[in-house]
C-alpha cells in the first residue's frame, strides 16, 4: 500500500509518473524535472521521511497496477 507523507511528496510522484517507464530516471533528472538541485530534492524528501527509491518503487507499482487493470499480461508489463 502506498502511503502519502504530504503535499510535496504527492506532487513528486503526479509529476514523475509520465516518466515511470524511464529506466534511466535517476535522482538528477527527475530533480531536473521539478527545477531543482539534486541535493534539495533529496533534502525535501528526507524531511518527509522518504526518499528517491521509495517514489521510484511505488511509481513502479503504481503503473504496473494500472497496466494489468487493463488486462494486459505480465509479459507485457515487464517488458
Amino acid at each position: 500500500m502506498v502511503q502519502w507523507h504530504s503535499n510535496f511528496t504527492d506532487t513528486v510522484f503526479t509529476a514523475l509518473y509520465p516518466y515511470v517507464k524511464d529506466r534511466n530516471l535517476t535522482v538528477v533528472s527527475a530533480s531536473k524535472l521539478l527545477n531543482m538541485t539534486p541535493r534539495t530534492f533529496q533534502r525535501r524528501l528526507t524531511e518527509e521521511k522518504t526518499n528517491f527509491r521509495n517514489i521510484k518503487d511505488n511509481l513502479i507499482y503504481t503503473a504496473a497496477v494500472n497496466l494489468m487493470a487493463k488486462n494486459l499480461s505480465l509479459t507485457h508489463i515487464v517488458a
